[in-house]
């Protein structure tokens, strides 16, 4: 127990020379220019709309070409199980009107 007060002496007693924290000259002028400069600028970096538009082109021919892709596909698919079904019908003469 003498030791746990002692020991709280010594930490109040090390807190006797401390003194106020200063900032540096003109630093709430730097921290507000700072924060001035950052709400000026925005997300989209408009002072380069040539990046952009090469960007966004990019992006619209890729999805161009995969729509294109899709609905060849689509319609390959579909082709196939056509014949598919067909040969089917075949096989098995499915695809005579006979009613026994």
């Amino acid at each position: 127990m003498k030791k746990n007060v002692h020991d709280i002496e010594n930490i109040l007693n090390s807190l006797d020379g401390m003194q106020r924290a200063e900032a540096k000259p003109f630093f709430t002028t730097r921290v507000l220019a700072r924060l001035d400069k950052e709400t000026e600028s925005s997300w989209l970096p408009v002072r380069k709309p040539v990046l952009i538009i090469a960007v966004l082109s990019c992006f619209f021919v890729m999805n161009v070409y995969l729509i294109v892709q899709q609905v060849k596909q689509t319609k390959t698919a579909t082709a196939s199980e056509t014949s598919s079904l067909q040969s089917f019908a075949n096989e098995y003469h499915l695809n005579s009107n006979n009613n026994y």
